[in-house]
């Protein structure tokens, strides 16, 4: 909160959004219940881990393999911000810092769970999860469609 010239503003620190400016003397419920929408707006939820690994199941993948839990970083990178699936390459980066490894291994692990995923489950089952136009995709889903179908899935 920062002070001043017989008004108070309501902003986060080190940012220059102002999310709201009260005139002195301040009403007390009006400034906590802005602080409260403010704490609601920040309030990240949780990644629903359960969720995810429900759906690996019904995709016949196993949730425990590596390239599994290279996904499940990826997904959940992707759960907080969403625009990353705009370009993999981020992704391949950000994972490989932390696992100690090249941005190719983190490709060739999210490549490999998608070539299971479309060698273990049938058109029909793909298609609960994901959308197939079956003349350009010929029955096969992409890294970038599956984890954008998976991200889809787990915001439900």
């Amino acid at each position: 909160m920062v002070s001043g010239d017989n008004k108070l503003r309501l902003e986060l620190m080190n940012t220059k959004k102002v999310y709201e400016i009260f005139s002195k003397p301040t009403d007390l419920d009006r400034l906590k219940s802005s602080i409260d929408k403010l704490r609601d707006e920040l309030t990240q939820e949780e990644f629903p881990t359960e969720k995810f690994y429900s759906i690996l199941l019904q995709l016949n993948l196993n949730p425990y393999s590596h390239n599994v839990k290279v996904l499940n970083d990826a997904i959940e990178l992707c759960y907080y911000n969403e625009y990353l699936l705009d370009n993999l390459t981020i992704i391949h980066k950000t994972i490989a810092c932390k696992e100690g490894c090249s941005p190719e291994k983190i490709k060739s692990c999210l490549r490999g769970t998608t070539k299971n995923l479309n060698r273990n489950n049938s058109p029909q089952t793909l298609n609960k999860f994901f959308y197939i136009d079956d003349t350009k995709r010929k029955y096969e889903v992409s890294t970038k469609h599956f984890m954008n179908g998976l991200l889809i899935a787990l915001k439900k």
